[in-house]
């Protein structure tokens, strides 16, 4: 069914139109709306348009704090970010980022809005994050760029299509390729601001010539239920973590894949620990998602392991260890180089 969205006389939008660019909910439950250029807010019980903006470009997904303003970027250049006031939708101020991403679809603020976080469809990152002491008076500074771990191993391999705040401070940043060989690598990587972790939820498995990448997460109010959209992939997908996103990614972290050197030429230690029992399954893949080797399968116990990995005979690239433990799915990223 096709429903046209109107404030005045002017016809903003209609739902049979596939040009959504994102979507975001504003501090009274209202729906904002980006369609190209365009940002609307709409009445959440009526559908009714209340506000509009037209940005300088491509807008990403907009994000709001405590305070009702509204952040929003453009996906060509990213900066700067435009502050918009939230019911009159007047620019406020703009925010100047350096560095940032050449393109992004979606970025994030802190509830005070102090921190930014910015998704980048460069592959392998960075996401980058920024904070000003007094936003709107002291520039934004660059705090960190994440892309790599406390062991300097990558985080992320594909583009970080946009960012997500989820339950007890954690960013939800999607994570994909277009890559049809690669489609169950596609996931949502879950960083943990509390117990500053990470852990990597990966998406279902899809028929061959579907897409699964994750464009963006919500979540239900009580933080149990989250719903995931596939751009590419014409789907959402509902999830109900029953244990709670914390302790989902302690027990993600439980299942921590490393590996040691990395980059390699020919020999490297990949290790594991287990806190209870499970079927493994630790297998590596090429950059085609070609199996190389499979180096466990079968029932083990609680413990910490290590296995070899010889590529001597492999030559110089990008390769995946995958495992698997009775379901729940982690990834390494290893470089050989000759």
């Amino acid at each position: 069914m096709t429903k046209n969205v109107m404030i005045g006389i002017g016809i903003l939008l209609s739902t049979s139109d596939r040009n959504c660019r994102g979507m975001a909910l504003d501090h009274e439950g209202n729906i904002l709306y980006v369609k190209g250029d365009i940002l609307i807010k709409l009445n959440v019980e009526t559908g009714e348009g209340i506000a509009r903006w037209t940005g300088p470009g491509t807008l990403t997904k907009p994000a709001v704090d405590t305070f009702g303003y509204i952040y929003v970027g453009t996906v060509v250049g990213v900066t700067p970010i435009h502050v918009l006031e939230p019911s009159t939708f007047e620019l406020v101020y703009t925010i100047d980022l350096t560095p940032s991403a050449a393109y992004a679809r979606g970025i994030e603020v802190s509830k005070d809005g102090k921190d930014l976080w910015t998704g980048n469809l460069t592959p392998g990152g960075p996401v980058y994050h920024y904070h000003s002491d007094i936003p709107g008076v002291l520039p934004y500074d660059l705090v960190e760029e994440i892309s790599v771990d406390d062991y300097g191993n990558p985080i992320f391999q594909f583009m970080i299509t946009t960012v997500d705040w989820g339950p007890d401070n954690t960013l939800w940043c999607s994570h994909e390729t277009e890559d049809p060989e690669l489609q169950s690598q596609n996931g949502l990587v879950v960083l943990n601001y509390n117990t500053m972790e990470y852990a990597t939820l990966y998406m279902p498995e899809v028929p061959e010539g579907s897409y699964n990448g994750p464009r963006g997460v919500a979540f239900s109010l009580s933080g149990d239920t989250a719903y995931v959209v596939s751009f590419n992939g014409h789907r959402v997908w509902r999830y109900v973590v029953s244990t709670g996103v914390e302790e989902y990614n302690q027990v993600a972290s439980c299942y921590r894949l490393e590996n040691h050197p990395n980059p390699f030429r020919h020999m490297t230690t990949i290790t594991f620990t287990l806190v209870k029992d499970g079927f493994v399954d630790l297998k590596v893949y090429d950059i085609n998602g070609r199996i190389v080797k499979t180096l466990i399968n079968e029932h083990m116990t609680p413990g910490s392991y290590e296995v070899q990995f010889d590529a001597t005979t492999l030559p110089s690239g990008t390769y995946f260890c995958r495992m698997e433990v009775d379901g729940q799915v982690t990834t390494l990223k290893m470089l050989v180089v000759k």
